[in-house]
């Protein structure tokens, strides 16, 4: 293909110079010279060509577009024939337009100079007014510029954004406490927020993509996605008035950086999996059994609707269950204290039963023990017994023994047992001597002191009846003597009633009302008894009927009377029914003494609960563990394990003694309030959105084998609820309804320690304001 010799015309433009400062004075008639003049806007015509020589001729060179060739030619010495006289050179368009730009840059930095020099150029400065918020909370501009405080105001306005907005944000933080990584999005740390990141791109999406700008601005703005250089008015922008809102973010600022994107709310929102219920709730409570079977069977103690167990907190925002008292005492507080049970207390001290004789035959000397005693240790010996090494391996060697028969036991059992018998000696010889002081010092102080409040007078009664002679026994074995064998078994010491019994009064009455000093009257005559003895001694009185000599004498020497209608005997309460109101009571014919709860939250099964529960969490105790078993079992007395919860992460477990509340800094993204939400619907609100799920087994992970293989671990659950279903929210939430807003359910600083200003609070308006 071939091309035009002269694409650009050239021949027939007449004068084309766009980029000189200077157009020929005759440009304008249509005939400018072709060399034009200089940059210095000189004119430099000669004639209207420059000639041009061959060997030894001159040649014309004028272009077609000023006539060709002329006929003459060029004169002999090489000079144009035509000669074109000077002009006077014009400037360009070019030139014209520079000379206006810069006279108004000119004016403009005069102008400036001008605006921003004497005493008023704040005036001149003010970008706007700020909101309300921050115009009572800073007084001038180097309060919220950084710029500003080393140098003139006017620096806040010609300094580069990308140099100040990160030192501007760290002047915020003066005032609003943003946790502990302000700059990140969403003030959460990196990795949690990667972590959260990846969950949400590898969940399942909707067929669906999100608009074509939103995903567009993704791209663009990945960069600084999870960056740590954040700046705060990326979103928050001032001097836009009073009554501006600066929290407000619409929905695509909200969506830039998401890996899920959608067109709104009720297009594309992911549903609400498993939300509100993350985890097993710290109370065993079973709506659907209460509601099917428990409520119906005791209708005047049932409650009538869910806002009778729930309120919201102060802030409106989480539903909180009622106190005991206002919700489960009508029902659970006589379970508390016994009501239906075998037993209404629980064991503290037991003296159990062990085969003496055995031992006495092996040359094993125990000392006094009572025949009939035939019990096992409680829960609480076990533990203060296990704490010494070499009690806790002889428990451990007696696992799986009768030792109500060592008949066959092996000499290393028989050794065991006689250790053994003697701890039990030793620990009811210090809570004796040394009672709470013993205990505190034991535990060390990993007990709370409601959990050592034990009855003297049970204890020192009990050691009288059961082994008068314990206190110089145990002085005598600590120091290396053990009392001598028997020659004959030792008989059980019962407690028997005389007729010389007086009426239990004082301590001896939480004993069940038995006068125990009746049967310990006579003081042991074994040195160190004396004072305890005498504590609990009183002097027997003479009653109607003693069968003595000189009485019935009297009767045969003295006429004859009638004799009175004998007066029936009055049964007084056992013991446990006697301490109904709760405390210690000490069984008629009985080598334990028990404990019967007082009420909800009792505080000596509360501190030996919490107590159990941290030393059942170590490898090397396992005899805690079985105490902690025994005390955790749902049956035991008070019923507390019935309800609370056990939560147990690698070595530590820990009782759920409160329901579930919602902690102050815990990291939240949602602002979802009850309280709106309740004005709307009434009593049927809670009905409305929180739905029972007939096919959940909601017990299962509280109760059996499934509780067990959970490992105490809260993640196990399955919820009495089914999932809150995201349309009965578009119900209402539509822009032209309730508003469909991120912001309206959402917050962005989901870990800010505080939603309050947390620094100065100055009344002082900026400068410029009014």
């Amino acid at each position: 293909m071939q091309r035009p010799l002269d694409p650009l015309r050239f021949k027939a433009n007449r004068y084309e110079r766009p980029n000189q400062g200077w157009v020929c004075g005759r440009a304008g008639e249509g005939h400018g010279c072709p060399l034009g003049p200089d940059a210095r806007g000189n004119c430099r015509a000669s004639g209207e060509c420059n000639p041009a020589k061959r060997d030894d001729r001159w040649y014309c060179t004028r272009n077609e577009a000023q006539g060709g060739k002329c006929s003459e030619g060029p004169l002999p010495d090489g000079v144009c024939a035509h000669l074109i006289p000077p002009c006077q050179p014009v400037p360009s368009l070019r030139r014209a337009r520079g000379s206006v730009v810069w006279l108004v840059i000119a004016l403009t930095a005069g102008l400036g100079l001008i605006l921003f020099a004497g005493s008023w150029n704040h005036r001149w400065m003010d970008p706007g007014r700020l909101t309300n918020s921050h115009a009572t909370s800073a007084a001038k501009c180097s309060d919220c510029h950084a710029v500003a405080a080393n140098g003139h105001p006017a620096g806040v306005a010609v300094v580069p954004v990308a140099d100040r907005h990160l030192t501007d944000s760290a002047l915020c933080l003066n005032c609003h406490a943003l946790g502990d990584h302000p700059f990140v999005p969403h003030s959460v740390a990196p990795a949690a927020l990667a972590a959260l990141t990846k969950k949400r791109a590898t969940a399942p999406r909707d067929a669906t993509h999100g608009p074509l700008f939103l995903q567009v601005s993704q791209k663009l703005s990945r960069a600084e996605a999870h960056s740590d250089a954040l700046a705060c008015a990326t979103c928050h922008q001032e001097h836009h008035g009073r009554n501006f809102d600066l929290k407000h973010l619409s929905n695509t600022q909200c969506q830039t950086c998401h890996a899920t994107q959608f067109a709104s709310f009720e297009q594309g929102h992911p549903e609400f999996t498993n939300y509100p219920y993350r985890k097993r709730t710290p109370i065993f409570f079973d709506h659907a059994s209460h509601l099917r079977q428990h409520f119906g069977e005791m209708k005047e103690n049932a409650p009538k609707s869910c806002q009778d167990c729930h309120v919201t907190d102060a802030a409106g925002r989480f539903m909180q269950v009622k106190s005991f008292a206002q919700t489960c005492a009508a029902c659970h507080e006589p379970q508390i204290k016994g009501a239906g049970s075998s037993t209404k207390g629980v064991a503290f001290f037991r003296l159990p039963g062990i085969d003496a004789a055995t031992l006495a035959e092996k040359g094993i000397s125990i000392g006094e023990w009572p025949k009939f005693a035939d019990g096992k240790l409680t829960p609480f010996m076990e533990l203060l017994l296990s704490r010494e090494p070499a009690l806790g391996d002889a428990l451990g060697k007696l696992q799986g023994i009768d030792l109500l028969d060592l008949t066959k036991a092996t000499p290393e059992q028989l050794a065991a047992a006689e250790q053994f018998a003697w701890g039990v000696k030793t620990l009811l010889y210090h809570l004796v001597v040394d009672g709470q002081s013993y205990l505190l010092e034991e535990l060390k102080g990993k007990i709370d002191p409601a959990g050592v409040e034990i009855p003297q007078a049970a204890l020192a009664a009990a050691q009288q009846e059961w082994m008068p002679h314990l206190l110089t026994e145990v002085a005598n074995f600590q120091s290396g003597t053990k009392p001598p064998l028997p020659e004959r078994a030792v008989p059980a010491a019962t407690p028997a009633s005389t007729p010389n019994e007086k009426p239990a009064s004082g301590d001896d009455a939480l004993l069940g009302g038995d006068d125990l000093s009746a049967a310990i009257a006579e003081p042991s005559p074994v040195a160190g008894d004396d004072d305890l003895s005498a504590a609990v001694a009183a002097s027997p009185t003479p009653a109607a009927g003693d069968d003595d000599l000189s009485a019935l004498a009297a009767e045969e020497s003295a006429p004859a009377a009638v004799t009175p209608a004998p007066t029936p005997a009055v049964a007084v309460k056992a013991a446990e029914d006697w301490v109904a109101a709760g405390g210690w009571f000490w069984p008629k014919e009985s080598f334990t003494i028990f404990y019967r709860p007082s009420r909800h939250a009792d505080p000596f099964l509360v501190a030996w609960l919490d107590t159990t529960a941290t030393m059942a969490g170590k490898t090397d105790r396992p005899i805690a563990q079985v105490a902690f078993q025994e005390l955790t079992d749902p049956q035991a007395a008070g019923a507390c394990m019935k309800c609370h919860t056990v939560d147990a992460a690698s070595a530590v477990r820990r009782i759920n003694w409160q329901p579930t509340e919602a902690a102050p800094k815990q990291k939240r993204f949602t602002t979802f309030r009850h309280t709106t939400h309740l004005s709307l619907f009434g009593n049927t609100a809670c009905e409305t959105c929180h739905r029972i799920d007939p096919k959940a087994d909601y017990a299962k992970y509280f109760r059996g084998d499934e509780g067990a293989r959970a490992a105490r671990d809260p993640s196990h659950f399955q919820s009495n609820f089914s999932p809150l279903p995201k349309t009965l929210c578009i119900e209402c939430h539509q822009p032209k309804v309730a508003g469909d807003s991120c912001l309206l359910c959402h917050r962005y600083h989901a870990d800010a320690s505080s939603n309050e200003i947390a620094g100065k609070n100055k009344l002082q308006p900026l400068l410029g304001e009014k």
